[in-house]
């Protein structure tokens, strides 16, 4: 099976382009090019397979990733289906994937705040803007941010 990339992101410490990709899971391609590098098809702390990961970017301090798997129940091509989606971290040191969040209604873009404080993560079907704090008193959180107009 070819891969389908949906969100790429490079870590501007190392130059590695970190890519999630609907088919493969989360993959890497390091500075010099090459062939992609898959780096996780499941989460480690539940196991679940990645089904349709989606969006991602990198917190460019730590070289964490956090990304999102769209549906744990579903492949890319069942996206019209009921999704039940993830939203995970990669772990830069530990090499390791924890879910942040489960259970979440087709989540897909994803955006850590230009202070490093949260994460911002698109749902396509409610239309919806939420908030993961990554920091601070409020650390763990996730709010609504704001209710979209359409599609994200």
């Amino acid at each position: 099976m070819c891969g389908r990339p949906l969100g790429l992101q490079f870590d501007s410490r190392t130059g590695d382009l970190y890519i999630a990709d609907a088919y493969l899971g989360l993959m890497k391609v390091g500075p010099d090019g090459g062939e992609a590098q898959v780096l996780a098809t499941h989460a480690d702390d539940d196991g679940a397979a990645f089904r349709f990961v989606n969006g991602l970017d990198v917190d460019q301090a730590t070289g964490d990733v956090y990304f999102t798997d769209s549906s744990a129940t579903y492949p890319r091509r069942f996206n019209t289906e009921i999704m039940t989606g993830r939203f995970l971290k990669y772990d830069a040191r530990s090499k390791q994937v924890t879910v942040l969040r489960a259970g979440l209604p087709y989540p897909n873009g994803v955006a850590v705040s230009s202070d490093r404080t949260h994460v911002v993560v698109a749902h396509t079907v409610p239309c919806q803007a939420f908030r993961y704090w990554i920091k601070g008193a409020k650390a763990g959180q996730y709010e609504l941010m704001a209710d979209l107009p359409g599609l994200p």
